[in-house]
């Protein structure tokens, strides 16, 4: 018996940021709508999730602002359940792909340093629709971009790391011919 596939969505587009494509994939739309459900009872439910969701995709643009700015044409950001992917042109230099590499954790620490200080300071006096979110945006944040940088097959710790040895030999970017499709996941 043959098994026929019922449907071909994989991703919905939902934005363009900087001209680029930011594609959801269908759990995750899914989920983001019981979320909405459950979260009419309970709407710390609704910001717990957005405040997640929103790490995955500061990641990801991370990755695509500094493939944009070596010169990288940014095809398209894929956004999973746990996890999001960047997809650009990769750069003929290594050491340029291993500088897109660190997009990620770059723009995350933008953004969980502010956050800890702030919930450090206020917290306590704050209400609780800004503390999800700064605990979200600062200490989970923190922690998975940290875990991203673990140096194995799948996380951005992979690639990036190659880039501080090269560092010390070439101190910048490279200019470069644009190559092949590559895919940062993280």
């Amino acid at each position: 018996m043959k098994l026929r596939k019922t449907s071909k969505l994989k991703h919905i587009k939902v934005i363009k940021i900087n001209h680029v494509p930011i594609m959801m994939h269908w759990s995750l739309c899914l989920t983001l709508l019981l979320a909405i459900i459950f979260g009419f009872t309970n709407p710390s439910i609704i910001v717990a999730a957005a405040s997640f969701w929103a790490i995955i995709l500061l990641h990801e643009v991370g990755h695509m602002y500094l493939a944009q700015k070596l010169g990288l044409e940014v095809i398209s950001i894929h956004l999973h359940l746990v996890h999001g992917s960047c997809h650009y042109q990769r750069s003929e230099y290594d050491y340029n792909n291993y500088l897109v590499a660190w997009g990620g954790f770059l723009a995350q620490a933008a953004v969980f340093i502010p956050a800890i200080t702030i919930f450090t300071l206020w917290g306590d006096q704050l209400h609780w629709v800004a503390t999800i979110p700064l605990v979200f945006l600062g200490h989970i944040s923190a922690m998975i971009a940290l875990m991203s940088l673990a140096p194995s097959k799948g996380y951005d710790g992979d690639t990036c790391w190659k880039a501080i040895p090269l560092y010390f030999k070439h101190r910048k970017p490279l200019k470069q011919k644009k190559l092949n499709t590559y895919k940062v996941s993280t």
